[in-house]
């Protein structure tokens, strides 16, 4: 979605796009954190009293091999 949409997007906007609640977009969110494949930064809405995370997709280049493919899909 993020890559279609071709901006950042925050927590709760992706979560109702994708129709899941704002927990499990978070869980995923942050696994793709991790992995490099996205970047967040929080940004503070002073007059509203709250901050917003906001999420973008990082540059990537996945290689597929027969090989890869076993160890992810394990024994």
């Amino acid at each position: 979605m993020l890559a279609r949409e071709g901006r950042s997007m925050y927590l709760s906007e992706i979560a109702s796009r994708l129709g899941i609640n704002r927990a499990l977009a978070k869980i995923h969110l942050k696994r793709l954190e991790k992995a490099g494949l996205v970047s967040s930064r929080i940004v503070l809405l002073e007059d509203e009293a709250r901050a917003l995370r906001f999420y973008t997709l990082n540059p990537f280049d996945i290689h597929v091999t027969p090989e890869t493919l076993a160890e992810a899909c394990g024994p």
